[in-house]
């Protein structure tokens, strides 16, 4: 949130500065966390289908994290053409898995090899600010190449400068995706064969006066899934998922200090899917209030993050389908525990769509907590484990996912570095009729060029 300052003889630049640090966070799409992830995508994965329009902001630049340290000492400095820095960056890695297929029966091996170019332009300019981005992961198995993928993601941000206290930026953005198995509603070995197009458009506004700070956003997103190849010459049809949402919200934010701000935000987005369905089963047209009431805390040498809990509702055009509401909470907090020592707590309880017609929605709760540490300056040591539930609504169905992880990187100055990275991930289905347990232990080397 914005760090607001009392002294009327910095009030000035300190706002101003901390103004467009802000509305530049706030044009950043938050990276979607799912919590685990197959040996397609080791880490936090792009299992959260929904685009958050009003990310919460807890970095006010009051701390710097072991990674943000150890990018600013040893990552690239970018290539100066003008006005503009590029960052071009190249990924390369070969992984493992013992289930690459997530089968619950008959698991089978085999290796991953991972190609990942990159590459972002970004404006240095005092005033006003451009960033366009590209990157794609391609990804090949020696055995199972029907899980072979190409995934891709071309995005453009652009924020201009109003005054001193206010902005309005744009973003749009154009992905080709994979789903993440073992956070979807769907059986984990029907996920990992799913691939899915998402359009993004936003435009956001805020205004500072005062301790008060206020934000709105009007967002696009278009969703069209692929069909399904199966292996054996035939392809499953995922066109009842298609959807356009378009997403109304606005938020309030009040500095009770410095390093401290309490906030509400509200939101509203009405879901259209591309086919009517049928009178027996209408499609799931709804729409979604969520109102979320927050506190966003930045102490110098302590913690910073964001803790925020509140109620959403849906309802849907037809009758059929019973309304939905319940809980919803966000939450991201980073402990710094000391010089070389960081924890991270995220934890999230929302409403997804669900991906068949079983259920209208699914909630997904779920907890992670990872610890970094650095080691010989530039070596930066991680271990976590994440637990979730998927719980279908109005069905029995339910999946408890557990996973745990660790990775070490070693930062070389400017131009290289290298990540491994390993983690045991299961989830285990209730309520179906079909075997659904499952469970992987996966490895990835990456080597890392950036110039």
């Amino acid at each position: 949130m914005k760090d607001h300052t009392v002294h009327a003889s910095s009030r000035h630049r300190g706002d101003r500065r901390a103004l467009r640090r802000k509305a530049a966070l706030f044009a950043l799409p938050l990276a979607c966390w799912s919590g685990v992830a197959s040996a397609q995508n080791l880490g936090i994965g792009e299992g959260v289908i929904l685009e958050p329009v009003l990310p919460y902001d807890y970095d006010q630049d009051r701390n710097v994290s072991l990674r943000q340290q150890l990018q600013r000492d040893y990552g690239a400095l970018g290539l100066r053409t003008g006005a503009f820095l590029i960052f071009p960056q190249i990924e390369a890695g070969v992984g493992a898995s013992d289930n690459v297929t997530l089968a619950p029966q008959g698991e089978q091996e085999d290796l991953l090899f991972r190609f990942a170019p990159s590459l972002d332009l970004r404006s240095d300019w005092a005033r006003h600010r451009i960033d366009l981005s590209a990157s794609s992961v391609i990804n090949r198995y020696a055995d199972q190449t029907l899980l072979d993928r190409n995934t891709w993601d071309i995005g453009a941000q652009g924020r201009l400068d109003v005054g001193d206290y206010a902005d309005i930026s744009a973003e749009g953005r154009v992905s080709q995706l994979q789903e993440e198995p073992f956070s979807s509603g769907l059986e984990a070995e029907q996920a990992i064969l799913s691939r899915y197009r998402r359009d993004f458009a936003a435009l956001r506004g805020s205004r500072q006066v005062g301790r008060t700070r206020l934000s709105a956003t009007a967002a696009y997103t278009h969703f069209a899934f692929q069909d399904v190849d199966l292996g054996d010459g035939t392809f499953g049809s995922q066109a009842n998922r298609d959807r356009e949402q378009f997403t109304l919200a606005a938020q309030g934010e009040y500095a009770l200090s410095p390093g401290a701000v309490t906030y509400v935000q509200l939101s509203h987005t009405t879901t259209e899917f591309r086919l009517p369905g049928t009178p027996a089963d209408p499609a799931r047209d709804s729409r979604t209030w969520r109102l979320l009431g927050g506190f966003n805390a930045d102490l110098p040498g302590v913690l910073r993050g964001t803790i925020a809990a509140g109620y959403m509702r849906r309802d849907f055009d037809s009758e059929l389908h019973d309304p939905i509401d319940g809980f919803s909470a966000e939450a991201e907090v980073t402990y710094f525990y000391d010089a070389s020592t960081n924890f991270v707590l995220s934890a999230r309880r929302v409403l997804q769509e669900a991906p068949t017609g079983s259920s209208d929605a699914f909630f997904d709760t779920s907890v992670r907590l990872t610890a970094e540490r650095t080691v010989r300056r530039n070596v930066l040591l991680s271990v976590g484990g994440y637990v979730g539930t998927i719980d279908e609504v109005q069905s029995p169905v339910s999946y408890d996912v557990q996973q745990v992880n660790a990775s070490a990187e070693y930062f070389a100055p400017r131009w290289f570095g290298i990540r491994l990275s390993a983690a045991y991930s299961r989830r285990d289905g209730k309520g179906t009729t079909l075997p659904s347990d499952v469970h992987e232990m996966s490895a990835l080397l990456t080597l890392v060029f950036h110039p």
